[in-house]
């Protein structure tokens, strides 16, 4: 978004596959989401006030075997309106939290993860474990293939 204002402003033109992206229509608000209030509340105060995050960009799913929905937040994704548009992301990598149904939505900095582009994959229990990219520090020895998966009490691999 902030590229294509950018272009636009100085009067240089949008590459084609740009062209049609209005900066205005393309936030989500957060409402729109319907994120649960602990996790709105995270975010928000991170962000040191609003936000942006669309639905495609909080992977949701069964975690922690209650049948009640579980959400993974990749920062890379959330647009902070105020202070660093990604808080808690460094030069390479981000922070991926965890927001399990079983304890109420509640961050636990325990079972945050660092990396990028984190994805959802089956278990043979049926639950589903986290996978994710990273740089070398982070995904050496297969850290990122093999997936997390919770326990009970916290993330294991």
């Amino acid at each position: 978004r902030a590229c294509v204002e950018g272009w636009r402003a100085r009067g240089r033109a949008v590459p084609s596959a740009l062209a049609g992206f209005s900066p205005s229509a393309a936030a989500t608000a957060p409402s729109a989401i319907a994120l649960p209030p602990t996790i709105a509340r995270r975010v928000t105060v991170v962000c040191n006030g609003p936000f942006e995050l669309d639905a495609a960009d909080l992977l949701s799913g069964l975690i922690d075997g209650d049948q009640v929905t579980d959400y993974v937040l990749n920062w890379n994704t959330v647009r902070c309106g105020n202070g660093l548009a990604r808080p808690l992301c460094g030069a390479a990598n981000c922070s991926i939290d965890l927001y399990l149904s079983s304890l109420g939505y509640r961050y636990s900095e325990r079972d945050a993860l660092l990396g990028i582009a984190p994805v959802l994959v089956p278990l043979s229990n049926g639950r589903m474990g986290i996978t994710m990219s990273g740089t070398g520090g982070i995904c050496d020895a297969g850290r990122c293939t093999r997936p997390f998966w919770w326990d009970g009490a916290r993330l294991r691999q």
